[in-house]
């Protein structure tokens, strides 16, 4: 290392933090070099690097360096993006003392914490909530009453939430056309006068294998209606896709993420874990420019829910984010995603 990075790696590293490693990330692009940045540490910060940069190289280390660790990086910027959100301790108290089930209460005492994601703890990266942070992930529907504006009754709480995301990742994977409504269309294709509902339900069993059951079907026409699905998807297709086993020892999701599931077999599994992969890259890519596009003083991000963000905004700049959201997201790889916009305290 030269004198001049020496000396800004000092000014970055006066505190001890995961976030300066990141910067000197970025602006070097350099491999990862523990002892460069070890050896400038004041003493009594070198054990909190320590477990700091432990966390960040396993983070890493479960994606491909080569490939990903960009990705990756512009990830980890989404907990700096986000604001405080505020908590009506009023209803907040009353629920936790009402609350008998231990787990329930457990998940809502976590939200005297902020928020701190993980983007790299599962096998496609879905989200998970570092131990010890506020969970919104697992919070039942029935508890967002806790949450209030920072504006009160001068503000809201808006999701805007991916339309059928996953099911669309894997039609764009083998077809550009755009549906309104993908549940429709393929009932489009039956002869049946079957339930949206029902629709819904063989999508799943298809894309994800599960045993859930088509109530009032025969089993002849329920596969005959899995068959219409897989051919809809063109499923074959898709598990060739994700069945593609690389040099570096694992699978890749369609943007690259490395999944590390080369032992499993289970055909619905591989294709459940490409399809949900890729789904990840394109909500938090959308997260990303959308925070830029639309977050300011009275625009504030304050949750992530898998594929929905949710903002808490001063009602007099509401109608700037749904003009944002009516627009959709315009993935370069994949095309157009319709979006939804409701109010995040509705628990219907």
């Amino acid at each position: 290392m030269n004198t001049e990075q020496i000396k800004n790696l000092s000014k970055l590293f006066k505190i001890s933090s995961l976030d300066s490693y990141e910067k000197y990330f970025k602006m070097y692009k350099k491999d990862l070099s523990y002892e460069d940045i070890k050896s400038i540490l004041p003493d009594h910060g070198v054990e909190k690097y320590d477990l700091l940069f432990n966390e960040f190289i396993n983070s890493i280390k479960k994606v491909d360096l080569k490939n990903y660790k960009e990705k990756l990086l512009c990830y980890l910027e989404l907990n700096k993006e986000l604001e405080p959100f505020y908590v009506d301790f009023k209803v907040y108290n009353f629920l936790v003392a009402k609350e008998s089930n231990e787990t329930l209460k457990a998940s809502l005492k976590s939200f005297r914490n902020k928020i701190n994601y993980n983007f790299s703890s599962t096998t496609t990266g879905r989200l998970t909530c570092k131990e010890n942070t506020a969970n919104i992930l697992t919070l039942p529907k029935k508890y967002r009453n806790i949450f209030e504006s920072k504006w009160k009754s001068e503000g809201s709480l808006l999701m805007i939430d991916f339309s059928s995301l996953e099911p669309r990742i894997a039609k764009k994977l083998t077809s550009k056309e755009n549906y309104k409504d993908i549940y429709e269309e393929i009932k489009s294709l039956t002869e049946e006068n079957l339930d949206r509902s029902v629709i819904k339900r063989a999508v799943i069993s298809t894309l994800y294998g599960s045993s859930t059951s088509l109530d009032n079907i025969s089993k002849e026409k329920t596969d005959h209606l899995i068959k219409i699905c897989k051919d809809f998807f063109d499923y074959e297709k898709i598990f060739e896709m994700a069945d593609t086993l690389y040099s570096e020892g694992c699978r890749k999701s369609y943007f690259g993420r490395p999944l590390w599931n080369k032992d499993e077999t289970r055909k619905h599994v591989i294709v459940n874990n490409y399809i949900q992969s890729t789904a990840v890259d394109v909500s938090l890519s959308f997260f990303l420019e959308l925070i830029d596009k639309a977050k300011t003083e009275y625009c504030r991000p304050i949750f992530i829910i898998h594929d929905a963000i949710v903002f808490d905004v001063h009602n007099d700049h509401k109608n700037n984010l749904v003009n944002l959201v009516e627009k959709g997201y315009n993935c370069p790889e994949l095309g157009y995603f319709p979006l939804e916009i409701t109010n995040f305290m509705e628990t219907k």
